[in-house]
This record gives structure tokens, sequence and C-alpha cells, in this order.
């Protein structure tokens, strides 16, 4: 996968595309991750959304708000300027829990790259959502050329060769914000990112998952 460069300050899209500053300032958390490891100076963000507009102390700071899988249909909030603002209201479209008939009752059903059916659809589970679509990563096509529809599910690759970086990426994804093991390494996990505007790649830096910026195929 091609890495974009990170820039310093916070650039956040629509669609949860944008980049977050790797420079973080830390603030007093008083935790300890499962290992016993102090992570007190590890960025915390609030239990519940804040309002917008009261203080914060960590500057460029983003969190997620939401239980979507997908980021771009949840709520983001960003510490700039010494208070919360809004960086992402939740899309307008592509949202919907309610599942038509022909989703599968469960996640572990999924099989991801089978056959799903004629007619794409979008099935919505806790572990992810996954789409019954035409996957054409590059070119298009015209029908009658294009493939069958098939299931694809906005969950981190773990097996291809250029997304090596994305192996054991957790599942559900991790909410925008919140603390990741990074231990001595970056990690990156890529949450369909290239394949819908409302899913996103992230990148556990400094334990904090913050929005990464990637370059997809044309």
């Amino acid at each position: 996968m091609k890495r974009v460069a990170l820039l310093g300050g916070l650039l956040v899209s629509a669609c949860g595309g944008g980049v977050a500053s790797t420079d973080l300032p830390k603030q007093d958390s008083g935790i300890q991750d499962g290992a016993g490891q102090d992570v007190s100076s590890v960025p915390v963000c609030p239990a519940s959304k804040p309002d917008v507009g009261s203080r914060c102390a960590t500057s460029a700071l983003t969190c997620e708000y939401g239980s979507d899988p997908r980021a771009g249909c949840d709520t983001v909030m960003t510490c700039s300027a010494g208070v919360w603002v809004t960086t992402q209201e939740p899309a307008d479209a592509g949202c919907s829990t309610t599942n038509p008939p022909a989703c599968p009752s469960t996640f572990a059903a999924v099989t991801q790259g089978a056959a799903c059916g004629a007619t794409p659809f979008d099935c919505y589970f806790p572990e992810a959502r996954c789409s019954c679509a035409v996957v054409v990563l590059q070119g298009g096509c015209i029908a009658p050329t294009c493939p069958a529809p098939t299931w694809d599910c906005d969950t981190a690759a773990t097996d291809t060769d250029d997304m090596l970086e994305d192996a054991g990426c957790p599942l559900p994804r991790p909410r925008i914000g919140s603390y990741c093991p990074d231990a001595d390494f970056e990690k990156s996990c890529n949450y369909g990112y290239c394949q819908n505007q409302a899913d996103v790649a992230i990148l556990c830096t400094s334990n904090v998952w913050q929005i990464e910026n990637i370059d997809c195929p044309h």
C-alpha cells in the first residue's frame, strides 16, 4: 500500500478520510494497559460526545462517537484551539442499519469474495458492514461484461502482499481516538477506505488510533 506522509494539524473530510497529526500532545489519563504498562500520558477522548465549543486540553485530539462499523456514519469531534468542534457529521447515505431479507443472520455466515446474488445490497453487522456488490478496483466495467456480485466487507485486509501492514487489525474496527497498544511501531489498518466513502483507514501511533490518509488505486 502506498502511504501518504501525515502532516501536522488536522484535515478531516466529510467522509472520514482526513489526516490527523502524529504529534499529539499528551494529557494525564491515569490508566494502565492490559499488560500493566503505564499509559498515563496517552490522550483520552471524553466518554460521551462533548458539546461544541466546550473546553478541551489536548490539541488535535480526534474522537469518534457512534457504534457504526463505518466511520463515515458516526460523528467525529476534534479539539481545536482549546475547544471541541465537529469535523464530521454522519453521512446521509449508506448508513441504514436495517438489513434486507437477503442478508445472512450473522457476520460469521458471510464469506468474503463469495457469490451473493444477482442484485447488489448491503448488510449491517456489529463486526462490519458487508456489501453484495460488483467489485471492480480499476477501469470499471460495462454490462454485460461486469463480474457477478460478491461479498465485500469493510474489514482490514490480512492476506494480500500490498497490505501486510493490515495483518492482525482489530475487528470490530476501533473507534477513532481510542487507545491502541502500538508497541515500537506504527500500525496501519485500512477498513475499506478505497471502496466506500463512509469507510476509513486508521493508524495506531503514539498509542492512539488516528485517521490516516492513503493513496487508493485508480
